[in-house]
């Protein structure tokens, strides 16, 4: 009779088992990964990037990101409160100098400023006017001061003479007393004529500059009408590409209100923004290289802001003047020279450098393999990179992407 096997041998055979087909498929795994790690990938040259380490003067730089925006850009405001009532031109259209734009409706405007001109020359009129009463006015009490002098010496003589005829005993005591009080009288009388016609002089030219600037204060506010009205007569200022305008006929416009933008879209500047811990390398002057692309432009920083903002400072660069390609509001990135390095080791920037630091980077040992070498890269600019450690001039480094090599001793270049 067979006797049933117990469930706890059963699970010892299956678990032996189990440990013996595992322990043949990881051996299996690990001849097969020693095989591999035996035969060296390959690559095909065509599909690497290759740069060479070469000895050169260094230009590090300080880079961000910025925007393309025309060097020159002019806003064309409403000067008076009005409707448009004509357009001469559309976004787009180049322009000179003169160029009507647009038209407003004129009729407050021509009327505010005929009110303003006549309102000048009644104050031209009066002020003519006061001159003349001045003049009248000051001749008259000349003449009294004249007539006045000639009374005062005729009283003088007369007194003089009383005293001569009393020392002849012809005359008396009394009659020299009152022909020196008839000298006295008319000595004071001409003296307060004279006073009186020195305040009615000063009084006189006071009221005359008065209304001298009461003219002139008129004669501005008819200039500035006047300008107002021209200004209103929309034109381009100079030669430029009008970007964009307000072109609905009819529409209402406030005082202040954008009419038009122009721009000079044959000189360009860069417009960029960086961490405010680069500003002792963004001043005034210093070179820049602008890339859009695969295409560079270069330039200088010609405005710094003064003051920074949540840790970025504000910047812009003038670029030289080869404009090709170039369009408003196109992305930018802005390489800002900081210093330069003179006799760097250096090799061609490639794209997964990011900073300062150690890379594992594969370098032709034959032009038939590579192998993955450390380097110490430092500073860098758009172009190049600086070498500190882990190559010698004349080595031919792999710059395209080699993640995927990670951890190979060695790689076949077919």
């Amino acid at each position: 009779m067979d006797r049933e096997i117990p469930k706890s041998e059963r699970r010892k055979a299956a678990l032996r088992k189990i440990l013996i087909w595992g322990g043949a498929a990881a051996a299996t795994g690990i001849g097969i990964a020693v095989a591999m790690s035996m035969i060296n990938p390959s690559v095909e040259l065509s599909d690497l990037k290759v740069g060479t380490a070469e000895i050169e003067t260094l230009e590090t730089t300080v880079s961000c990101s910025g925007r393309i925006t025309p060097a020159f850009e002019e806003i064309i405001i409403s000067p008076i409160s009005s409707r448009i009532i004509d357009v001469y031109a559309h976004a787009g259209d180049s322009l000179r100098e003169g160029d009507p734009i647009l038209l407003l409706d004129l009729a407050n405007t021509t009327s505010d400023l005929e009110k303003i001109s006549d309102n000048r020359s009644i104050t031209t009129l009066d002020a003519e006017q006061t001159h003349l009463l001045n003049v009248t006015n000051l001749k008259d009490l000349e003449m009294q001061v004249s007539i006045k002098e000639m009374e005062a010496g005729q009283a003088r003589q007369q007194w003089l003479n009383e005293i001569y005829l009393d020392s002849l005993g012809s005359g008396s005591g009394e009659k020299v007393e009152e022909a020196r009080l008839a000298y006295e009288r008319s000595r004071l009388q001409l003296q307060q004529l004279r006073v009186r016609l020195e305040n009615e002089t000063r009084t006189a030219q006071i009221a005359e500059r008065t209304k001298q600037l009461e003219v002139s204060i008129a004669s501005r506010n008819e200039a500035t009408q006047t300008r107002l009205l021209a200004d209103a007569r929309v034109k381009a200022p100079r030669s430029a590409v009008l970007t964009s305008i307000s072109a609905s006929v009819g529409q209402p416009v406030s005082q202040g209100d954008r009419l038009a933008t122009i721009a000079d879209l044959t000189r360009f500047k860069a417009d960029g923004e960086v961490a405010d811990v680069y500003a002792p390398f963004i001043i005034p002057g210093a070179g820049t290289t602008v890339k859009i692309g695969s295409k560079s432009y270069h330039g200088a920083v010609s405005h710094v802001e003064a003051a920074s903002s949540d840790g970025m400072m504000r910047f812009s660069v003038l670029l030289d003047e080869d404009s090709e390609g170039l369009r408003p509001g196109v992305r930018a990135n802005l390489y800002v020279t900081a210093e330069e390095i003179p006799d760097a080791l250096t090799i061609p920037r490639f794209p997964d450098y990011s900073e300062p630091g150690k890379y594992t980077l594969f370098v032709f040992t034959s032009d038939s393999e590579l192998e993955p070498v450390m380097v110490s890269l430092g500073e860098a600019n758009y172009d190049r990179i600086e070498v500190k450690s882990g190559l010698k001039p004349g080595d031919r480094v792999v710059l395209s992407s080699m993640k995927r090599f990670d951890g190979v001793r060695a790689i076949k270049v077919k």
